[in-house]
């Protein structure tokens, strides 16, 4: 697909950030819903920006 290279979405603790709405779930009880939403805002931005640098990555290596 594209050129094996370092993917910091996938090879650094940044990874962790996709897990932030389990903690968040996990800890309901103690930080409220409020955080556990933000939370998922994190998990999400996340996501987002996985998704958008993997569809650059593939549009820019399409020959």
């Amino acid at each position: 697909m594209y050129p094996k290279e370092n993917d910091p979405y996938r090879d650094t603790p940044i990874r962790y950030l996709g897990y932030a709405n389990e903690v968040g779930e996990a800890f309901r009880g103690f930080i409220g819903s409020r955080l556990v939403h933000y939370s998922y805002a994190v998990a999400s931005l996340y996501m987002l920006a996985d998704t958008v640098d993997k569809l650059t990555k593939t549009y820019e290596f399409t020959p």
